[in-house]
């Protein structure tokens, strides 16, 4: 880590859009390894298993579990 102090770092995905807010540079590189993460994973799964995973996350929010 570099040290130097930020009030805030932004982050926007370029290939699915989404958007973060860091407040530290551990906190922005962990949110961005993790953002990374989840698209090779999603990249590793076959039309089936993603259609299993979009149901199991509706079903998630259905019932309030966190997320």
């Amino acid at each position: 880590m570099t040290g130097q102090a930020w009030e805030q770092a932004d982050f926007s995905c370029g290939t699915c859009g989404h958007c973060f807010t860091a407040a530290t540079e551990q906190e922005y590189v962990n949110l961005y390894s993790q953002h990374l993460n989840a698209h090779a994973l999603l990249a590793m799964l076959t039309p089936g298993m993603l259609k299993e995973l979009r149901a199991l996350l509706a079903l998630a929010d259905v019932e309030g579990a966190p997320s």
